[in-house]
């Protein structure tokens, strides 16, 4: 991404690289629950994980057909809204990905400095990142 000093970016500059690292999140998270012993809720970050590919890489392949022909060909004046509105549900959906059903908030992190997990508003649904397989820095010193 290009650096402005006024700060001014636009949401798609910075769309692949949020949803790239709520991936890395999410599978981080999975690992940690398996290492707890909780392999359901592992299985259903897993879940959550592909399901959120598919809907990016289905937002990549339909943004690519519509956009590119339409800047550089000016056919842009032939597509209808039904062309655009199932890039739209595509947008939503992935979007429902990073909030909470309940309380309807996005995921946040948990600390500002050592980030532990991320969670929603109500704490309905989070995703932590502690291992059950490593030793807290405090029990490290003491083992």
């Amino acid at each position: 991404m290009t650096f402005r000093s006024n700060g001014d970016h636009g949401a798609g500059e910075l769309f692949q690289s949020v949803c790239s690292r709520f991936r890395k999140l999410l599978k981080k998270s999975a690992k940690a629950r398996n290492s707890w012993g909780h392999t359901q809720q592992a299985q259903d970050t897993i879940d959550l994980e592909k399901k959120f590919a598919l809907l990016l890489d289905e937002i990549t392949n339909r943004e690519n057909w519509m956009i590119n022909p339409a800047v550089h060909y000016n056919q842009w004046e032939a597509f209808t809204m039904s062309v655009f509105s199932r890039l739209g549900e595509v947008y939503k959906e992935l979007l429902y990905c990073l909030a909470c059903k309940d309380c309807k908030s996005l995921f946040q992190r948990n600390s500002p400095v050592n980030c532990i997990g991320t969670s929603c508003m109500c704490g309905n649904l989070s995703f932590p990142f502690c291992r059950g397989d490593v030793l807290p820095k405090a029990d490290r010193a003491s083992a």
